[in-house]
């Protein structure tokens, strides 16, 4: 439903500010005048929504322009330059939203914010509670033209009823003094069911004394108006207390909605990182030559490191261990889909060169611009006489070959997706007993039962043991794998 905004300004630069913040409203539609005379014509022909008026005219200068607006219900916003008593004695009897001393853009979006406000109030229940039906009459005329849904009762106990029916009012008006149950009780016992936080009342009383504004406070009241009181007090103090409720509402609704959207993304992670851990492939699971004692742990759900073990028929192995640059779920993907690519390609290879060029070549068009991918893989022979291995920014392997120790370390660079090649190295073994490969993760955390030396976990099964017992159950700042390699005599 279109929403014709009356704009009546003398000033090209004025009236062309309010234009185009109207049209950035949506469901908003400026209608524009200069003078008396063709905002009469505009009136004739269509109903506005709301105006905002110059009170100054060359045909109209003394405000005329307000009164011939106001006369057709119109909610009414006025700008004016004048800012003295007399004339904020002139138009305080006239139902005008507000007015707006025009000096630059911030009163310009002020006066626009106000017509937004009113579409806002069409949907906002007030209460006011008075035995008085004057004073009841006084507070209507106060913020009749904000077009709120307005109720009223006589005394609190009708008000529960009203609240009990509309239980989405947002601001209650309430009275002290009141036959059946008088404005404090009304408070105690609206408080039973309302929070300040979803609806707010403001006490409007003649008493003087401090303590009766504290007792109302301390009760549940959110505000104290004392009378007399002006227009201009009486409206601030209503839009204060409105807008700290819906605040609170719009950061309820975010809070909500974050949390919905972080159990999604947890959900969803777990699901992939269940998926990630399926394709990893260990084929020396009850292998009854060989061992492997595997750690792998991902600092939050999803993991940047990927490691899998392939044993081919001429018994040959292939081990790998990847690590995505980065946390989060980018070098995840990466990682997985490195490994899918290997996953595919291992059994259909006759050497770690092939492996290489097949990975390298998927992984170009995978990789970002600037990420880049560590990794080390190994392909030990079928008599474990001689490794072939790469090593592209990890921290050294360590080869037990009887009690000797053989140190592999970084041959290559990471893989990004400039990389031109991939060339392995070879080292021979003279008896292989055990390797162990790592990823960084481990490095950079400090733990009491391990001092950083993984040559000695090639001997020692119960450091071994400790170590992964450690890591399991210490919250990590990166993703962590260990894979220790035994051939079992």
């Amino acid at each position: 439903m279109e929403k014709k905004v009356l704009i009546v300004e003398d000033s090209k630069l004025f009236l062309a500010l309010l234009e185009k913040n109207i049209k950035r409203m949506e469901g908003f539609t400026p209608y524009l005048a200069k003078t008396y005379e063709e905002a009469q014509d505009l009136l004739r022909e269509n109903e506005f929504y709301a105006a905002i008026l110059d009170m100054v005219l060359p045909d109209a200068p003394n405000g005329e322009i307000v009164d011939l607006v106001t006369s057709k219900n119109i909610p009414s916003i006025v700008q004016t330059a004048n800012d003295s008593q007399a004339f904020r004695e002139k138009i305080a009897g006239k139902y005008l939203v507000d007015y707006v001393i025009k000096k630059g853009l911030s009163d310009v979006n002020y006066a626009t914010s106000l017509v937004e406000r009113i579409s806002k109030n069409r949907e906002i229940k007030v209460l006011i509670v008075d035995d008085s039906k004057l004073a009841r009459i006084a507070v209507v005329r106060a913020i009749f033209q904000h077009q709120f849904v307005i109720y009223e009762a006589q005394d609190g106990e009708e008000a529960l009823e009203i609240l009990e029916e509309h239980p989405d009012v947002k601001i209650v008006f309430t009275d002290y003094h009141m036959p059946k149950m008088d404005g404090f009780e009304f408070v105690k016992n609206a408080r039973k069911k309302f929070s300040k936080e979803s609806m707010a009342i403001i006490v409007i009383s003649s008493e003087s004394d401090g303590d009766t504004s504290s007792r109302f406070i301390k009760n549940g009241a959110n505000d104290y108006i004392k009378k007399p009181f002006t227009k201009e007090e009486f409206v601030g103090r209503m839009y204060q207390n409105l807008e700290i409720i819906e605040l609170i509402e719009k950061t309820n609704t975010l809070n909500a909605n974050l949390i919905e959207i972080n159990h999604y993304n947890h959900d969803e992670q777990t699901r992939a990182y269940a998926k990630q851990k399926g394709i990893i492939t260990n084929d020396l699971e009850g292998d009854a030559h060989w061992q492997a004692d595997i750690l792998y742990k991902s600092s939050d759900i999803m993991c940047g490191d990927l490691y899998s073990i392939h044993k081919k028929e001429d018994g040959s192995l292939f081990l790998y261990l990847l690590d995505g640059m980065g946390h989060g779920i980018q070098p995840s993907l990466t990682v997985f889909a490195a490994t899918t690519i290997l996953k595919q390609s291992v059994n259909v290879v006759a050497s770690l060169e092939e492996l290489l060029e097949k990975l390298l070549e998927s992984l170009r068009g995978i990789l970002a611009e600037d990420e880049q991918l560590s990794y080390s893989i190994f392909h030990i022979s079928p008599d474990r006489k001689k490794v072939n291995y790469i090593n592209g920014g990890m921290y050294p392997t360590y080869i037990r070959s009887n009690d000797e120790i053989i140190t592999l370390k970084a041959n290559s660079l990471p893989i990004m997706p400039w990389t031109p090649s991939l060339q392995p190295a070879s080292v021979e073994v003279e008896h292989f007993r055990s390797l162990i490969v790592y990823s960084d993760g481990v490095i950079e955390e400090e733990f009491d039962s391990f001092d950083g030396d993984f040559k000695k976990l090639l001997f020692d099964d119960e450091a071994m043991k400790n170590i992964m017992h450690e890591v399991q159950s210490k919250k990590t700042e990166d993703d962590t794998t260990i894979v220790r390699l035994t051939y079992l005599e």
